[in-house]
């Protein structure tokens, strides 16, 4: 029975991005279902993917196949063939008609599974079982400015001691259609990438659910399906997947643990997987989530790793030096949707916006390191201040980081700083209140080395 699972499960990876006798039932809903459209950068409603709910159940005796599925109907054209193609796909796939009639998509492929479903149960008809199933669910999850995340999930009995289930997510880009998945991410074999593989399924094995009291010898022990070093764990066979709050990495039931399990998984906040994601991944999947204050402290510890800042979306504008007669001082300049003008000082260039949402980050160096944030929109410089306050202690790279407002003079400055010692805390940087500067709204960061 083991075997006759783990083939289902490779079957399933592969599909990325009364007295009733013999009788189907399509069993639409009716229900309509649209995310409100959600407004984008560039102030133009980006549009949603509205959806029917549709099910289609086939029973006979013991034997119950059952589809139910939220079937793309509106959005982009891309998009929505996207979602359709992959929904019948992981259906069985035996459809090949017009991919608009999803009620007559759901029928076909149910109609051909069911006869697959039947032969892969045998003789599971002698036993003293009740039912005998196959039900699958693709449910629409979660729809963000940039993407669609579908959920997939299979669960079966075929006869023997347990039935088994099996969960996939998968993302889509609103942009194009493409799907997200381990071709668009790089460094997974890095020791700091794996890392993050060993620190998630402990957070998901530790009693608390935080990783906290649980040593490598302990995860070792509920990783019985793996005999390698702990330092060496695989990625999940099945494709990754974006959530609201980062990239989610699932593995199946007996693929590196025991059944009870279940499917151990973990989410890598956006913050920490950017530097393992492609360009293409960024601009198809996160180009509108905003920039925020733990983007800014990876970019205060990291401004000469360009790479690192390209990864969180600020692209490098210009390197600039003067050498008057007392110093030398030296800028760079990082932005999203800025381009370099003029020169009209000794050093620096003058800026151009090529969007009503576009910010930059610049250092200035000199006796002292002076960073400035800077966006074209003063809501955004505004949103960025409130969502800040707004930001729970966050860890980054061995520190923990907190938000303190402090009044001073009458004005609001946001004090980012770390424990030190008892109920005392170091501060790192301080932001400046929000003024107006040459066309941008700016913020002026104190940097404590």
């Amino acid at each position: 029975m083991k075997r006759i699972m783990m083939l289902a499960i490779a079957a399933m990876m592969m599909t990325a991005c009364g007295n009733k006798t013999a009788q189907g039932g399509d069993q639409d809903s009716t229900a309509t279902v649209e995310t409100a459209g959600a407004e984008g950068r560039d102030g133009v409603g980006v549009p949603s993917l509205k959806t029917d709910t549709m099910s289609y159940e086939i029973v006979d005796g013991i034997y119950t196949l059952s589809y139910f599925v939220d079937y793309p109907v509106a959005g982009s054209d891309s998009l929505v063939e996207s979602v359709r193609k992959f929904i019948n796909d992981y259906l069985g796939g035996a459809y090949e008609g017009p991919l608009d009639k999803g009620r007559d998509m759901l029928k076909k492929d149910a109609e051909i599974e069911f006869g697959n479903f039947l032969e892969s149960c045998g003789n599971a008809d002698d036993e003293e079982i009740d039912e005998l199933f196959l039900k699958k669910m693709v449910n629409k999850r979660v729809e963000t400015d940039d993407f669609v995340t579908y959920r997939a999930f299979t669960s079966q009995y075929f006869g023997g001691a347990h039935g088994i289930a099996y969960e996939s997510g998968h993302t889509f880009s609103k942009a194009n259609g493409k799907c997200f998945g381990y071709d668009m991410m790089k460094g997974l074999d890095s020791p700091a990438f794996k890392r993050l593989i060993k620190e998630g399924l402990r957070k998901f094995f530790s009693k608390e659910g935080d990783g906290q009291g649980m040593s490598d010898e302990d995860l070792k022990e509920e990783l019985v399906s793996f005999d390698g070093s702990i330092d060496e764990l695989p990625l999940p066979d099945t494709e990754p997947y974006m959530t609201e709050q980062g990239v989610t990495f699932v593995y199946q039931p007996y693929e590196i643990s025991y059944y009870a399990a279940g499917r151990p998984e973990f989410t890598v906040s956006f913050n920490d997987v950017r530097p393992y994601l492609k360009p293409q991944a960024i601009e198809l999947f996160l180009s509108r989530q905003d920039f925020d204050v733990k983007q800014l402290v990876m970019a205060l510890k990291h401004y000469e790793d360009y790479e690192l800042l390209d990864g969180i979306g600020l692209k490098l504008i210009y390197e600039d030096s003067y050498q008057n007669e007392e110093m030398e001082e030296s800028e760079v300049m990082f932005g999203k949707d800025i381009e370099k003008g003029s020169k009209e000082h000794p050093i620096g260039f003058a800026l151009k916006a090529t969007s009503d949402h576009a910010f930059y980050y610049s250092m200035a160096l000199d006796t002292s390191t002076r960073p400035n944030l800077g966006f074209v929109n003063q809501k955004d410089a505004l949103s960025f201040i409130e969502n800040t306050l707004k930001t729970e202690p966050f860890d980054y790279e061995g520190m923990t980081y907190y938000i303190h407002p402090k009044e001073r003079d009458g004005e609001r400055y946001i004090h980012i700083e770390t424990p030190y010692g008892g109920d005392d805390f170091e501060t790192r940087y301080v932001l400046y209140p929000v003024r107006q500067d040459n066309g941008f709204w700016r913020i002026e960061i104190e940097y404590y080395v």
